[in-house]
Parts: structure tokens; C-alpha cells; sequence
């Protein structure tokens, strides 16, 4: 894939407004839950799948660096990679699913499968992963619902037409 350099410009914009966002924290069992992905929501439904796993992963690397790798390092970086491929997952469904299917999907495998997906690499314990489940999902619905909400205000807008235009 080739990017021009309106989309990297664009991509590292939304990045930014992710790091941004990753201050804005809700307090949880295990540090904080931050609302870092609604960028990255936003962008998977605007620019498409890669796009918005990009600003997924980078963005969840933000937010995990301004609460000092509470997890450690390792363990943020695949949490880092499942919000990749979560953003991925919903860009890439986002025209074959109805839009609420697709955010619920996404939003499951944020909120439960990421934490459960820890539990077999031993970078979490059972314990912490069901305790964070709760507000995780929420929080990962807020993210959804938002960057949705954005989307349906913007997908029509000109300049967010001409950014992918060829």
C-alpha cells in the first residue's frame, strides 16, 4: 500500500489526538482505562481497517506511556497489537455488517478478549482480567460510540472525502 503524504499526515493527526485523548482516564482496578481509541474508532470507519489499526496501536502505546507501562513494557505491546488488529477488524467490516454489529464487535474483543487473551501468554492473571472487564467494555463502548458518532457527523464533509482521494 502507498500512502501520500496527506494520508501519513492525516494518520499522524489522528495519532496525536489519541495521545491527546490517553490523559483523558478513568480510573480502574489495574491503573486506568483512557479515551484513547476513539480516534482510533473514528479512523477505521473514515480512512478504512490499516488506518485505524495504526492509530489503534500507536495510540494505546500513548496511553499506556503516560501511566508508565504499568503492565510492563512487553505486555503493552501486545495489548498494543490486539488494538491493531481490533481496529482492523471493525475497518475492515464497517461496509459488510450493520455499524452497531460492528461496534459491538469491536467492543468484545476490546473489553473481553483482550484481557482473556492475556490470561494464556501469562501477562495477566485470571483474577486482574476478569476484574478489569467491566470497565474496560464500557470504557471501549464510550471510545466506539464516540468515534461513531463523529463519523456519521464527518463522513459526508468534502476535506474528508479528499484526503483518500486518489
Amino acid at each position: 500500500m502507498k500512502w501520500t503524504s496527506k494520508q501519513l499526515v492525516t494518520m499522524a493527526m489522528f495519532i496525536a489526538l489519541s495521545a491527546l485523548m490517553s490523559f483523558i482516564k478513568i480510573p480502574g482496578p489495574v491503573g486506568s482505562i483512557a479515551m484513547d481509541s476513539t480516534p482510533a474508532f473514528l479512523g477505521a470507519l473514515l480512512f478504512g481497517p490499516v488506518f485505524g489499526g495504526i492509530v489503534g496501536f500507536f495510540g494505546h502505546v500513548a496511553s499506556a506511556a503516560t501511566a508508565g507501562f504499568q503492565l510492563g513494557l512487553p505486555t503493552h505491546l501486545v495489548i498494543a497489537f490486539m488494538m491493531f488488529l481490533t481496529l482492523y477488524l471493525v475497518g475492515l467490516l464497517k461496509d459488510k455488517l450493520h455499524a452497531f454489529v460492528v461496534l459491538a464487535i469491536g467492543v468484545a474483543i476490546n473489553g473481553v478478549g483482550a484481557p482473556l487473551a492475556l490470561v494464556p501468554l501469562q501477562l495477566l492473571p485470571m483474577a486482574v482480567a476478569t476484574g478489569i472487564i467491566p470497565l474496560l467494555t464500557t470504557v471501549s463502548f464510550a471510545n466506539a460510540i464516540l468515534g461513531y458518532s463523529l463519523y456519521l457527523a464527518l463522513r459526508t464533509n468534502p476535506v474528508v472525502k479528499r484526503i483518500y482521494e486518489a
